[in-house]
């Protein structure tokens, strides 16, 4: 009998869509959420676990693979979510990872973020500058800090750790980057730009996430993978893109400065777990067609 796997955040967008890839795959998944109560698959144990709050009341169980996803709701509350973040992004971490020591776990896969690099003009890759500690925001901080607490647990358990650039997908919050601007563009609102162009970037869609994750099951000894989408595009591009597909004229506001750049070398994730399919114009499709108006 296989054994379960743990992953953290399901009620999330991420979470959600890999419960249900790998309880397609006839995994025997556990799912923890903390208010959502999602519609998954009957195979599916859902928890109800507040990783915010101590001691963590987990699962009885001795999962072979736990997928730590969770985010916290106040992840752009600073300082009045900090401490939210803090203890789902850092302190849940070290609780979990001590939870998978103790049970045996072979694999233990750590969600963290594209904003962990610094700036860059060329694509970064995995062994990449890395945000100064005068230049990261707080949620940064935790985000680096639980990939430290993840590679002192190595002589432990294999670890994957999986920076994810810009995820969406058509069940995402409405204050994540991409229903942001379809929202703006639908409603005749400027998409606001760092310079000509805006920030340049290469979106991941959830599925095309969600598998790069499931892949890890297969990985072999300790890995840091960019998790990104095919194509890079710039906000002002991106705009026009969004456009076509709800048949508005996107409008722009510039503000002055160079353009940004957070693009991420896919090289790695190509390689050793799961090349992205969606590209930009198919992703947004997709959203689009299944977010109400």
């Amino acid at each position: 009998m296989a054994k379960p796997i743990l992953v953290t955040g399901a009620g999330g967008l991420l979470g959600d869509a890999l419960v249900r890839l790998l309880a397609d795959r006839g995994d025997a998944v556990h799912a923890l959420v903390h208010r959502t109560r999602p519609d998954f698959p009957a195979s599916v144990t859902v928890h109800h676990v507040d990783l915010a709050r101590a001691p963590l009341d987990l699962p009885r169980v001795e999962p072979e693979c736990i997928f730590h996803l969770a985010q916290s709701p106040h992840y752009t509350s600073f300082p009045q979510g900090a401490n939210d973040v803090f203890m789902v992004n850092t302190w849940a971490t070290q609780a979990l990872l001590d939870f998978a020591a103790s049970r045996n776990c072979s694999r233990f896969v750590l969600a963290s973020s594209g904003g962990v690099y610094a700036p860059s003009p060329s694509p970064v890759c995995e062994d990449g500058q890395l945000a100064s500690a005068w230049t990261q925001n707080h949620y940064v901080a935790t985000k680096l800090a639980a990939e430290t607490l993840a590679q002192a647990y190595r002589d432990k358990l294999a670890v994957s750790i999986l920076r994810v650039f810009f995820c969406y997908g058509s069940r995402q919050r409405d204050t994540m980057l991409i229903p942001r601007l379809i929202n703006s563009v639908r409603d005749g609102k400027p998409i606001h730009l760092q310079g000509p162009s805006g920030l340049s970037l290469n979106p991941v869609h959830v599925d095309d996430a969600a598998e790069a994750f499931a892949a890890t099951r297969s990985a072999v000894g300790h890995q840091t993978v960019n998790v990104a989408g095919p194509q890079a595009i710039d906000l002002r591009t991106l705009g026009g893109v969004i456009g076509e597909c709800v048949g508005r004229v996107p409008s722009f506001e510039e503000r002055p400065g160079p353009s940004p750049h957070l693009i991420a070398d896919i090289s790695k994730m190509q390689a050793e777990l799961a090349p992205p399919r969606l590209g930009i114009a198919e992703g947004l499709a997709e959203v689009i067609q299944n977010t109400p108006q």
